[in-house]
């Protein structure tokens, strides 16, 4: 499912205008990518939690020239799901 189809399934099931919904999920991108950036976690109670963990410098090759390269230090995104938000997904497996 992308981006446009999960506007408008979300739009449709709670009857609501789909621009609405766009610019609602583009604010809540931005708001988490600035909370993840400061350091903050944010924990979505019945989905998951999003924290930014810091990666390390490293040195990586490339497999084709073997020249070697450093990889400067990053900050990835990590969502941990719920145990809620994993036993939903448990349950509607159970029922296909």
């Amino acid at each position: 499912m992308n981006n446009k189809d999960f506007i408008t399934n979300l739009s449709q099931q709670l009857g609501q205008d789909p621009q609405t919904f766009a610019k609602m999920i583009n604010q809540l991108s931005s708001v988490l990518a600035k909370r993840l950036i400061d350091g903050d976690s944010i924990m979505i109670t019945g989905f998951g939690n999003f924290e930014s963990k810091k990666k390390a410098e490293r040195v990586t090759i490339n497999p084709v020239t073997k020249k070697k390269y450093l990889t400067p230090p990053k900050l990835a995104a990590v969502f941990r799901p719920s145990a809620v938000f994993k036993a939903k997904l448990k349950d509607l497996t159970n029922n296909e």
